[in-house]
């Protein structure tokens, strides 16, 4: 099972490319603008309480080239962007969630990249989750990126099993702000290998 999923990692590196100041291609060629956009603040959000909407997606889209993953606001689901077409995911009763594709939504926390074009690096053996931090710094680094400043990212391949969760905000406890209360908040999912 071939799959393609946004800040997260296996066999093919997509990385963003750096832009060459004498580039003369036409605008919808060129490489990324070597700028990641941060709307809101994970510690604003998870300390101080601070869920409304820091951005919303309709102001961003539409917008081809657009990538970016966050928590919608309220805490109440996650949204992932990828070539523009936005992804959200709620959770739902029973612990399980839904996904749409609508984008009249706002965001707490958005990280977001304008990326046109892509640079592809591969990789020909099995990457464990504990190693993948850093195989995706060698990559980068082998592919010229700066490991100095943030770069977005995809991750392509083969998955021996997939993790994720969804936020529910109405599942925090008062005063929860740790990493562990939020997942404890959140609807887990997995997918192994079929």
């Amino acid at each position: 099972m071939t799959q393609r999923f946004l800040i997260a990692m296996v066999p093919c590196l997509l990385l963003a490319c750096t832009m060459d100041d004498h580039d003369t291609t036409a605008p919808d060629a060129r490489p990324w603008d070597g700028k990641v956009r941060v709307h809101g603040a994970l510690r604003a959000m998870m300390h101080e309480g601070q869920t409304g909407a820091m951005v919303t997606l309709d102001s961003m889209l539409p917008n081809p080239h657009l990538y970016a993953v966050g928590a919608l606001a309220d805490l109440s689901g996650e949204v992932t962007i990828g070539g523009g077409k936005a992804y959200l995911s709620y959770p739902e009763a029973e612990g399980r969630t839904e996904v749409t594709t609508r984008s009249a939504a706002g965001a707490a926390l958005l990280v977001s990249a304008v990326v046109p074009s892509w640079q592809s690096v591969s990789t020909r053996h099995a990457i464990r989750f504990e190693e993948l931090d850093e195989e995706i710094a060698r990559l980068a680094a082998a592919a010229g990126m700066s490991l100095d400043r943030r770069f977005p990212f995809l991750l392509e391949g083969d998955f021996e099993d997939l993790h994720w969760h969804v936020i529910d905000g109405s599942r925090l406890t008062a005063g929860g702000a740790s990493h562990e209360d939020h997942g404890a908040a959140s609807i887990k999912t997995k997918r192994d290998r079929a």
